[in-house]
């Protein structure tokens, strides 16, 4: 299973490939699929089914990132695994805060309804023991991930931006699913153009141009239907439906949420933007060798 390692990693102004781009893309497709099957509009008779459906491809898709975390991690990190990386620990840390009293496997419960606490991580501490048991030396990804990220900051903005495709699970809850359901497809969208963006682009500028455009489009489109609707909407949350309100929007306040939601989604973005300012004072003023 060990991956061979590039001597020279391509890290600045080249196109990812499109078998790259293709791995850059499947954490927002797989978690864009589910989260749409989350909030598909369809009958009560069929709701079932489908959040059944959208628990397989939650869970089967941490499964299909972990593994994609591990052949990344084998491979030297390079720039598509970074959504792998954050999302993993991301999934890990809510469902060690979450329980599952109707989880069972052949008929025998599995926690009960204790929390899944430490055991959240056991599937990312295998795939950790297996990419140090694989690597050579064990540490040596591991210092070129430090390297990668020193070389090109905007490597970490991509991991933090499957932030995205999370956030519109939790821009619009509670809301009816029939309005829902629009907006969510457009945010997935977003963010799906906005992986294609990085990974195809050439210079790092570039790709983080196309991450916060996406990101701010996506999250504001999420935020002002969100306010839209709870301005002109009531919610009978014992049936699921709600009624139309007499009421006029202040746009004032929908436009001000939403400006400070897309503000605090462009700064997450942002938030390795130190690291490169760090290294180009460390360029700048550490002399080059010979002079």
């Amino acid at each position: 299973m060990e991956t061979t390692v590039p001597a020279v990693e391509k890290l600045e102004h080249q196109p990812g490939q499109w078998g790259e781009t293709a791995l850059g893309l499947l954490p927002f497709l797989l978690i864009g699929l589910a989260t749409l099957l989350m909030v598909a509009p369809v009958s009560v008779s069929a709701m079932n089914g489908v959040m059944i459906l959208s628990a397989v491809f939650s869970l089967g898709g941490y499964l299909v990132i972990l593994y994609g975390l591990l052949k990344g991690w084998l491979m030297g990190f390079p720039r598509w695994v970074y959504p792998y990386l954050v999302y993993a620990i991301l999934y890990a840390l809510f469902l060690s805060n979450a329980s599952t009293p109707g989880l069972a496997i052949f008929g025998t419960p599995l926690f009960g309804s204790d929390l899944w606490g430490w055991r959240a991580f056991v599937p990312l501490g295998i795939v950790t023991l297996m990419a140090l048991v694989y690597s050579r030396p064990p540490w040596g990804n591991l210092v070129r991930l430090g390297k990668n990220i020193w070389n090109d900051w905007t490597r970490l903005s991509f991991g933090l931006y499957v932030l995205m495709p999370l956030a519109t699970i939790v821009s619009m809850d509670e809301v009816e699913r029939s309005f829902r359901f629009p907006p969510t497809l457009l945010a997935v969208g977003l963010a799906i153009i906005g992986a294609l963006g990085y990974m195809r682009l050439g210079k790092p500028w570039q790709r983080l141009a196309a991450l916060m455009v996406c990101a701010g489009l996506g999250v504001g489109i999420m935020l002002a239907a969100g306010d839209y609707f709870w301005q002109t909407h009531i919610m009978n949350f014992s049936t699921g439906e709600s009624r139309v309100l007499d009421v006029a929007v202040d746009y004032g306040r929908l436009t001000s949420r939403t400006a400070a939601g897309v503000g605090l989604s462009l700064l997450i973005l942002l938030v390795p933007l130190p690291l490169g300012l760090l290294r180009w004072l460390w360029q700048r003023f550490t002399p080059l060798p010979g002079k």
